[in-house]
């Protein structure tokens, strides 16, 4: 092994989930294919059969990554240790910094990178908004009544447990707590975020380097359902263009009340749509019920109305599995997209140039993209609960002719979210600012690079 010469590496930490597994191979892929790192993706997952078709995708294109599952914190650093005294140049250290179970794991990362002196970075999977928001939270700024980089949304608009001491925002490492770190870098690109971006970069006190060098979205499309997807492109045949609404609230159950409510809202709009509904419903069980398996799971037809399907027979198709989310926002008959503003969701749907109804399921990041898109971006049009907590079916069904009646404001959201989607796909060619981002950070990964021998 002494004489051995080995290409510049770069270690990956990558939480769990597809939330996580997407962005950071991607990243991955881009670091190999565009500036020739070698990759140690890392993960404490062992995949199941989908993820691992996903990552033989990516490994097609970056041959050179090796993947190392089901590592846990201990063995990380024993990796890392083997790999530097194998004289194998470490350039950096990569650490998702994604979701609250990883608080202390990061944390933990973050010192294994800095004890075996290998330059380390956060990668920040969420809005480059979201990321204003935790600094703010950190500086205790938000007493001032304003958020950096936020222009049109104030510290009123946010919910307020993600202000208050006893919400400590604990699925992101706080900014303070980020000692030793070289620079964040960040699924965003200016383009779409200038404002968060350009305060984060002069903030004060001064915050490390930021690099944002998305959208990180898969070129090659990960797997979905085959059947879901047959469905749809048998029921989309000949549709008009931009004539179907999309409905998928991601992985949160929704209520049998609010099932219900949704389907009436859908079906007296008279609009075309496809709608993705999990099987089961929050109230079926309690949280234990679920870690334990014990949870009772309806079909889909039991959450429905009585012979709502049959009804809708020609208007739309309900599908309990999810097709690849990307083929259908690319799909020239879908228009619109009612989704709960997950990061990855809200990235697919811009760089498609698909408008949303914003429909948040948790009081969290999904809140504030929802903001963002309202009151910002204004590609969107944000459904309101009643007293009840619950969005009634006559709120659906104005938030759905807002969206895709034809009217002027569902005109204007659809001509902006054009524009922005050719500026986020600008932004990723050899000469847009999340290319020249990466290019930076490559540029200092080099600079840094760790020799043992």
């Amino acid at each position: 092994m002494e004489g051995r010469r080995y290409k510049p590496h770069v270690a990956l930490y990558a939480g769990s989930g597809w939330r996580h597994l997407i962005p950071c191979l991607e990243l991955a892929k881009r670091l190999c294919t565009q500036h020739g790192f070698s990759i140690i993706f890392i993960t404490p997952d062992k995949y199941a059969p989908q993820k691992q078709d996903y990552i033989k995708q990516v490994h097609s294109v970056c041959v050179d990554m090796l993947v190392l599952e089901e590592t846990t914190e201990n063995k990380v650093e024993g990796f890392l240790k083997l790999f530097l005294y194998l004289n194998v140049p470490l350039c950096a250290y990569i650490v998702d910094n994604l979701w609250a179970t990883t608080r202390e794991m990061v944390a933990h990362h973050l010192n294994v990178g800095s004890a075996l002196k290998i330059p380390t970075y956060v990668f920040f999977g969420y809005s480059a908004s979201y990321l204003c928001l935790s600094f703010l939270k950190d500086m205790n700024r938000h007493q001032q009544g304003d958020i950096p980089g936020l222009r049109f949304v104030t510290a009123s608009d946010i919910p307020g447990g993600l202000l208050e001491d006893k919400f400590p925002l604990e699925h992101i490492l706080p900014v303070s707590e980020l000692i030793g770190v070289r620079g964040i870098i960040v699924n965003s690109c200016r383009d779409l975020e200038s404002s968060q971006i350009g305060a984060l970069e002069s903030s004060q006190p001064p915050l490390m380097s930021i690099y944002s060098i998305g959208p990180l979205l898969p070129e090659s499309e990960p797997p979905g359902s085959d059947s879901a997807k047959q469905k749809c492109e048998k029921w989309l045949e000949k549709k008009p263009k931009d004539s179907v609404l999309f409905v998928f609230l991601g992985p949160a159950l929704l209520s049998v009340e609010q099932i219900q409510e949704l389907a009436f809202g859908l079906e007296g709009s008279g609009q075309k749509f496809i709608w993705v509904l999990k099987a089961g419903a929050k109230s079926d069980y309690s949280l234990l019920e679920m870690v334990r398996g014990e949870a009772q799971v309806h079909s889909v037809s039991e959450l429905l109305p009585f012979g709502f399907e049959e009804r809708v027979r020609d208007q739309g198709l309900v599908l309990d599995s999810a097709p690849p989310l990307g083929f259908l926002l690319a799909h020239q008959s879908i228009g619109g997209f009612l989704t709960h503003c997950g990061w990855n969701s809200t990235l697919q749907s811009i760089g498609n140039s698909k408008p949303m109804i914003a429909w948040p399921q948790f009081e969290n990041e999904q809140r504030l993209n929802a903001l963002v898109l309202v009151k910002e971006m204004k590609i969107a049009v944000e459904v309101q609960k009643g007293m009840d907590r619950l969005v009634s079916r006559s709120e659906v069904e104005r938030c759905v002719g807002v969206l895709m009646g034809g009217g002027g404001e569902g005109k204007d959201m659809r001509m902006r979210v054009s524009e922005l989607a050719a500026k986020v796909r600008n932004a990723t060619t050899e000469e847009g600012s999340s290319r020249q981002a990466l290019d930076s950070l490559a540029a200092l990964f080099m600079s840094d690079m760790t020799l043992r021998g």
